[in-house]
């Protein structure tokens, strides 16, 4: 009997202390706001975020020809100033090898980009780093019935390179990942 009341009495007390929390939490007060539309804007540096610009984005494994795997992932924008932003990796030699780059130049027609930048880490050319770098990616679209995303292979020089130029390198499939373009 002393267990049926104990238990009385524990059910009382829990339906008191969730009372209480409802009682406490109606009685908040929302905050008002003197012009709804004034969250959706933020402003950085001076510029609004209105809207974005183009933008190229994606990651995922590239089997070469010689059967070397590579591992990837970058993205860029166009911020509204006009300018480029972004980076990416390339992971290659078993995980062990890393070129790091940032991406300065983003050309984006339709489903295609072309992107270039400069090298800011290579794990086994440190020389190579300050180096121009270029690629071109697909986006074949989602979905089961999609064909495959592209990829060129990372073309790097000493000199800078010019997303406005295709330099004509051999674009491949990529494997378990996926690349947007959005223009």
């Amino acid at each position: 009997m002393s267990t049926v009341i104990r238990i009385s009495r524990l059910r009382l007390w829990a339906v008191a202390i969730a009372s209480g929390c409802m009682i406490i939490l109606s009685s908040c007060e929302k905050e008002q706001l003197t012009n709804e539309s004034e969250n959706l804007v933020i402003e950085i540096d001076g510029t609004s975020n209105r809207g974005s610009g183009p933008s190229a984005n994606g990651q995922g494994t590239l089997t070469n020809p010689d059967g070397s795997i590579r591992h990837f992932s970058f993205h860029a924008r166009e911020k509204n100033n006009g300018s480029i932003q972004g980076n990416g990796v390339l992971t290659y030699g078993g995980g062990l090898l890393k070129i790091k780059f940032d991406i300065d130049c983003l050309q984006v027609m339709g489903n295609t980009a072309q992107l270039s930048g400069i090298i800011t880490s290579w794990s086994d050319n440190p020389d190579g780093v300050g180096w121009g770098i270029w690629f071109k990616v697909i986006d074949n679209g989602e979905g089961n019935n999609a064909d495959p995303d592209e990829i060129t292979r990372l073309g790097n020089n000493p000199d800078p390179l010019d997303c406005t130029i295709d330099y004509g390198i051999e674009l491949y499939q990529i494997e378990g990942g996926n690349i947007q373009v959005k223009p």
